[in-house]
């Protein structure tokens, strides 16, 4: 069985006054458990009611809280308004417990007896300089198989370096259609210029063909195109193009990462790009139809059974 490491933030949604669990790492571990993956989560929850929350709910996802710790901060918090389209904005508060990650020897060492086949990771994660340092020593300190990282951009909480840390280390990188253009407004492939619009499938090749250039170490990348459905690419020249399935939008919060949740627990467990590809899409466009970013589903022979 391959083991999972997702190092981040666990953040709950605020939605007026309801408050449901979530944070890309922790949603993403969610949905790669449901493929038998064994998920465990590096974070930091406060010693609050909203802590101890999480971890019961985080337990009942099939994610392993082992290595979560507790701090004298909030636990994470981000305020989500939704537009028309169910299309979130967000506000995530700052000076929270997850900034406060530390990497001690016995959690080092805890890791090490794990003995994770995959690390994931964002930018969000990296916006304080302590848990960044964590991330670092943990990617200095431990070889993995595979780096997933995806390239959540949000407002504020994301710098060059962030970026540039992700793209040096993974293997396998997921963006938006419109996260890639901000990568290639920022230089990160040369002297290209950005639109100010989301890519579009007619210049996903070119993208991802400038990545794999710049990036010896990538081996896969996703590009999710929100309802043109996605771009998905890999080192050794296959490409596939899919399109949405089409659905009734709710919220389209957790769509990415249970997107590349899928697709990684598909991939990784010996099914081709395009199986993998399309696994991904249908619990996607699933989860779009909820309000939930993991809404409840069962696994039937490596395939989604929603409901």
């Amino acid at each position: 069985m391959k083991k999972l490491l997702s190092f981040g933030e666990i953040i709950f949604d605020a939605y007026g006054d309801e408050h449901t669990l979530g944070g890309a790492p922790l949603n993403l571990a969610s949905h790669t458990a449901k493929f038998g993956i064994c998920s465990y989560i590096l974070s930091a929850l406060g010693e609050d009611a909203l802590g101890e929350r999480a971890l019961g709910e985080i337990a009942s996802l099939g994610v392993n809280t082992e290595l979560v710790q507790k701090k004298s901060l909030p636990t994470g918090r981000c305020e989500v308004t939704l537009d028309a389209c169910g299309v979130p904005s967000y506000d995530i508060k700052e000076g929270v417990a997850y900034d406060e990650i530390d990497l001690e020897p016995d959690t080092l060492l805890k890791i090490k007896e794990i003995s994770p086949d995959i690390l994931y990771f964002g930018t969000l994660i990296q916006r304080s300089e302590k848990t960044r340092n964590s991330l670092k020593k943990l990617i200095n300190a431990y070889i993995f198989q595979e780096i997933v990282c995806d390239i959540n951009l949000r407002r504020g909480c994301y710098t060059a370096d962030s970026i540039g840390l992700c793209l040096s280390c993974a293997t396998i990188l997921k963006v938006s259609d419109s996260e890639a253009d901000e990568l290639i407004s920022l230089g990160f492939l040369g002297g290209a210029s950005g639109t100010g619009e989301a890519l579009g499938r007619s210049r996903c090749e070119e993208f991802a063909g400038a990545l794999f250039a710049k990036y010896e170490g990538l081996k896969i990348i996703i590009i999710t195109l929100g309802a043109d459905g996605c771009f998905v690419a890999d080192r050794r020249g296959e490409r596939v193009s899919l399109g949405a399935i089409p659905t009734e939008a709710v919220s389209t919060v957790g769509a990415g990462d249970s997107f590349l949740g899928a697709f990684l627990a598909s991939y990784l467990s010996g099914r081709s790009l395009t199986d993998s590809a399309k696994i991904a899409t249908e619990v996607a466009a699933f989860v779009v139809s909820r309000k939930e970013a993991v809404p409840p589903y069962t696994i039937l022979d490596g395939r989604p059974i929603l409901k």
